[in-house]
């Protein structure tokens, strides 16, 4: 992605959304960096310091959301007529976006300003997506996979469930999807929090996710988070992830010549069978 950081002057701004504006139609990624209480980079180290400025660039935020704040100044949002004002402004930002970021912007918005999401959405206009062939069903995904993404979609969510997942599990057995785990790790210990909306932009810059991140959250549909909806798909991927390890055992016991390599994976089969009869699952 191309990165903005010019004078933070109101000519500073106008030339970041004059350029942003053009790079954006052109679909080039574009980050923008505004250095606060100094005109410019020169200005700004020699107050802050090298380390800071080095600090403030990591911390550059997305051309998208940056005008998304850019359209508030000199609006009182608490004023309705300003509020209606910055909407319109940001319904007209948006149109030419994906279907995806469309509705993460709206339902930010409802959230921010307890407006109804379905009264948003009649005012932009969706791309209409292609039906699916009449005789051709959608591909079916495993009960692996679906306990996953939901799982994933909590973890982006809250930085809680991290924690828990943690605690219960730690890991996935697909490295994409302990390469997603990583880097969920690393944005929360970079923020200190995590949130679907900022979550998704980041990972538009990541190459190795990007692509299991738009798949999660187009087979993803929560309204609402629940603790005790996510223990349980933690308790499912544990029992699938446990009988996945006693089939592979049993093929090592069938294949193995070594008699106390059998015995060992037997005591295994038998520990792991035994932890799935404690869940109360049948073997």
């Amino acid at each position: 992605p191309i990165t903005l950081m010019l004078d933070n002057d109101n000519a500073g701004e106008l030339a970041t959304n004059t350029v942003g504006d053009e790079l954006a139609k052109a679909n080039v990624p574009i980050n923008v960096v505004r250095l606060k209480k100094a005109k410019d980079p020169d200005e700004y180290i020699v107050n802050f310091g090298v380390e800071a400025f080095l600090d403030t660039i990591k911390n550059k935020v997305d051309y998208l959301d940056y005008k998304l704040e850019y359209l508030k100044n000199n609006k009182n949002l608490s004023n309705t007529i300003e509020l209606v004002s910055y909407i319109k402004d940001v319904l007209k930002l948006i149109d030419g976006k994906d279907n995806l970021t469309k509705e993460i912007i709206l339902k930010k918005i409802s959230t921010d300003y307890n407006i109804n999401y379905e009264l948003l959405k009649k005012e932009i206009t969706f791309t209409e997506e292609k039906p699916t062939p009449k005789n051709v069903k959608p591909p079916k995904k495993d009960k692996y996979t679906t306990c996953v993404y939901n799982i994933f979609y909590y973890l982006m969510s809250d930085s809680k469930y991290m924690k828990l997942f943690n605690q219960r599990l730690g890991f996935l057995k697909e490295p994409k999807e302990r390469k997603l785990l990583t880097e969920i790790e690393y944005y929360i210990n970079i923020y200190g929090k995590i949130t679907l909306a900022d979550f998704i932009n980041y990972a538009e810059n990541e190459e190795e996710i990007k692509e299991l991140v738009k798949n999660i959250i187009e087979n993803v549909s929560l309204n609402d988070l629940d603790d005790e909806i996510f223990n349980e798909y933690l308790n499912k991927l544990d029992s699938l992830l446990t009988r996945e390890n006693i089939r592979k055992i049993k093929e090592t016991i069938n294949t193995s010549k070594d008699v106390l390599e059998q015995i060992d994976n037997l005591n295994k089969q038998i520990n792991l069978k035994n932890s799935l009869l404690n869940k109360n699952e049948e073997v």
